[in-house]
Order: structure tokens, then C-alpha cells, then sequence
């Protein structure tokens, strides 16, 4: 018994000498202080560029009154994002606050010379309230957070398209359609 248990010994001590040195050889880098939205590339983080909404247009005044909503379409110029990145990508989020909650990636509807997103307001006698598209929506998974930053990572592979992320302070939205955009090939 004595033998199986010194065997025991070198053989978990030959896999703790074969991991790596620390954890701080496999964690992710620190997050950027400056306010903004990032990727993870080659092990340091890169800034993603704001993208802002070129035109918005709405539902008319018939649904409003049916259902007390409204529907809107956001359009983004040029037909893709400046930075194309791959399916499974890690993202910081800096300067939004410390909860997941609220942060948002969607899918964008890919036209010849534009990107389109199409949203539900909802004005129920509230401030109005955001639903996308639940196929457009991507599920998002905690990595770490702080005090001022959240550093996430998406749930599943991400299909070739073009995306916009949303910051976290968003979860109290009014409907301002502008983030971060990339595409993933």
C-alpha cells in the first residue's frame, strides 16, 4: 500500500511540474482602464471601434396603438465591420460597470451596402424597453468581472456573419442602438 501511495505521489507530482509555471500563465490579460469595448488577440486586448446608427426607421402609428409598441429597423453603414475576428472570441468591456447583466450581442441583418438590426420597443405606460430579435441575440458567458469591467466570452461558436455588442449599462436602455460591431468568418 506504502509503494502505490509514493506512486501516487511522483505521478501527481510529475503532472504538476508538466502544467504550466502559474495561473497567471493561462489567465487572461488585464482589461484596458480606458472606457470601451475589446477583443482578445494574440493575448493582449484590441479596441473595437463605437459604430453608430446611420438611420432609424419605425413602425407606424396603427401598431402603436394595437399593441403598445413599436417596431424599428437601425441602419448601419458600410456592409461590414472593420474587424473581423473568429467564432469563438473573448471580449473586456471596460468602463460599464461590473455586471454581465445587460450585455448584449446581436446578430445584424447583412445587406449590399448596409447592416440592419430590427428591435421591439415596448412603451406600456414605462420607460421604453428593448427586445431583439431572439435568433439575433447571442448567448454571452461570464469570464471575470471587477468593479468597472466584464470580461465575457460567447456560450457557442459564432456563425460567419456581422455582430454589434452592446455594453452592460444598456439594461436600462431607451432604445439608443450604437455599440461596438465586428465581423466573424
Amino acid at each position: 500500500m506504502r509503494r502505490y501511495a509514493a506512486a501516487l505521489v511522483l505521478l501527481t507530482a510529475a503532472a504538476w511540474a508538466s502544467s504550466p509555471a502559474n495561473a497567471a500563465a493561462t489567465s487572461v490579460p488585464v482589461c484596458p482602464a480606458e472606457r470601451g469595448a475589446y477583443y482578445l488577440k494574440d493575448g493582449s486586448w484590441k479596441a473595437l471601434k463605437p459604430v453608430s446608427v446611420e438611420t432609424v426607421r419605425t413602425s407606424g402609428i396603427r401598431r402603436m396603438l394595437l399593441t403598445y409598441s413599436s417596431k424599428a429597423v437601425a441602419v448601419y453603414q458600410n456592409p461590414k465591420a472593420p474587424v473581423t475576428l473568429g467564432n469563438q472570441a473573448e471580449f473586456c468591456v471596460s468602463g460599464f460597470g461590473s455586471s454581465i447583466k445587460g450585455l448584449t450581442i446581436v446578430r445584424l441583418d447583412e445587406k449590399n451596402d448596409r447592416r440592419e438590426m430590427q428591435f421591439v420597443t415596448k412603451r406600456l405606460f414605462r420607460r421604453p424597453k428593448v427586445q431583439y430579435n431572439s435568433d439575433d441575440v447571442q448567448p454571452v458567458k461570464l469570464i471575470s468581472s471587477d468593479d468597472t469591467q466584464v470580461i465575457a466570452a460567447t456560450k457557442q461558436p459564432l456563425k460567419p456573419g456581422q455582430y454589434i455588442l452592446f455594453p452592460p449599462s444598456r439594461v436600462e436602455s431607451t432604445g439608443n442602438p450604437n455599440g461596438y460591431d465586428f465581423g466573424v468568418n
